[in-house]
C-alpha cells in the first residue's frame, strides 16, 4: 500500500470512528428528557405565533412548521441527525477534520440545546464552494441558509458577495430576495417587530457568549481594521472574518466557533474543548472558549502582515 494509499485509509477508518460516536451522543440526547431546551421553548412555540424567545429572521419559520407535525422526540432527533450531516458536508467543503467538529464540547451543546448553528455553518460552505465554480444560484441558496444567524455569518457573506463578478453578484440575489418575499407574503411585513426584538426588547441569554464586545463594546470593532485590507489566501480571509465576527459582534454563543472548528485549523479547535470545565465552573468556564477565535485572530492577522515586521530576517546581500 502506498503512503497516500495508507493515509486515505486512515483518515477513512478516523472518520468513521468519530461518526459513530456522534450518532451514539445522539441517540443519547434523544433519550434524555430535558434534551432541546431550544428547539423545545423556542423555536416550535413559533408555530403557536409564540415569538418572545425567537430571534431569527422569520424565513427560518417553515422549518418548525415542518417539525411540529411530529412528536417532539423524533423533532429532535431530526434536527440533530440535520446538523450531523450538515457539519460533515461543511467539514468536507473547507478540507477541515471530522475530529476537530464532533467531538468537541461545541457538538454536543449545539445537539443538546436543539440549535440550527449548523444549518449556517452548511449555508457558508455551499457559499464558498459555489462562488469558487461561479454558481450563482447555488450562492444564493447558501446565503438564505447562513443568514438564519446573522452574528455568524454576516461579514463572511459580503466577502464572499464581494469576490463575485458583476453579473454573479446580480444573480446570487434572486433566491434571497425572493425567499425575503415569500417571508413577507406568509408572515406579514415582520421586519420592523423583529428588529425591535432583537435590539429594543433583547432578553437574550448573555451566558456563553464569548465576545469580546461584552466586555468592552462597541470598541471590538477596532479589530476589524487590520483584517479589511489582509492579504491571504482567499479561504484564509474568509476564516479570519468568522474569526472577527465572532470576536467583535454584540452576541456570539461559543457553540457557533463550529463554524471555525470546520476549517483546518489543527490543535487550536481542541481549544473549544474548555467548555467541559462548565461542569466545574459553570458559565465562567465559558468565557475562555473565547481563546479559539483570538488564537486564529492572532494566527491570521500575523501572517497576513508579518511583512511588515521590522525585525523580520533579512536575506543578505550578494
Amino acid at each position: 500500500m502506498s503512503q497516500e494509499a495508507k493515509k486515505t485509509w486512515n483518515a477513512t477508518i478516523e472518520d468513521t470512528i468519530v461518526v459513530g460516536i456522534a450518532l451514539g451522543v445522539i441517540i443519547v440526547f434523544s433519550l434524555l428528557p430535558l434534551g432541546g431546551t431550544d428547539l423545545r421553548h423556542a423555536y416550535l412555540p413559533t408555530t403557536q405565533g409564540d415569538l418572545k424567545d425567537f430571534y431569527n429572521p422569520y424565513w427560518l419559520r417553515p422549518l418548525f412548521d415542518l417539525l411540529a407535525l411530529i412528536p417532539f422526540p423524533l423533532a429532535h432527533l431530526s434536527l440533530m441527525l440535520g446538523s450531523l450531516i450538515s457539519l460533515i458536508i461543511a467539514t468536507r467543503i473547507f478540507r477541515g477534520r471530522l475530529l476537530h467538529v464532533l467531538l468537541t464540547y461545541q457538538f454536543g451543546a449545539l445537539l443538546y440545546y436543539g440549535q440550527v448553528d449548523a444549518i449556517v455553518i452548511l449555508g457558508i460552505a455551499i457559499g464558498w464552494w459555489a462562488s469558487t465554480r461561479h454558481n450563482p444560484w447555488l450562492v444564493g441558496i447558501g446565503f438564505v441558509l447562513a443568514s438564519v444567524k446573522p452574528q455568524i455569518s454576516a461579514p463572511a457573506l459580503l466577502l464572499l458577495w464581494w469576490w463575485l463578478t458583476p453579473k454573479e453578484k446580480l444573480l446570487s440575489l434572486v433566491v434571497p430576495i425572493a425567499v425575503f418575499l415569500g417571508s413577507i407574503a406568509k408572515y406579514g411585513w415582520w421586519v420592523p417587530e423583529w428588529w425591535d426584538h432583537i435590539t429594543v426588547r433583547n432578553t437574550l441569554c448573555r451566558h456563553g457568549s464569548i465576545t469580546i464586545w461584552e466586555f468592552v463594546g462597541p470598541w471590538a470593532l477596532l479589530l476589524w481594521l487590520p483584517v479589511l485590507p489582509a492579504g491571504l489566501p482567499r479561504q484564509e480571509k474568509l476564516l479570519l472574518f468568522l474569526t472577527t465576527s465572532a470576536l467583535t459582534m454584540p452576541y456570539y454563543q461559543q457553540k457557533s466557533i463550529l463554524a471555525l472548528q470546520t476549517f483546518p485549523i489543527g490543535w487550536i479547535a481542541w481549544l473549544g474543548n474548555i467548555g467541559f470545565l462548565f461542569f466545574f465552573f459553570q458559565w465562567q468556564a465559558l468565557e475562555l472558549v473565547t481563546l479559539v477565535p483570538l488564537v486564529l485572530y492572532c494566527r491570521y492577522t500575523w501572517k497576513a502582515w508579518r511583512h511588515l515586521w521590522p525585525f523580520r530576517e533579512r536575506k543578505s546581500l550578494p
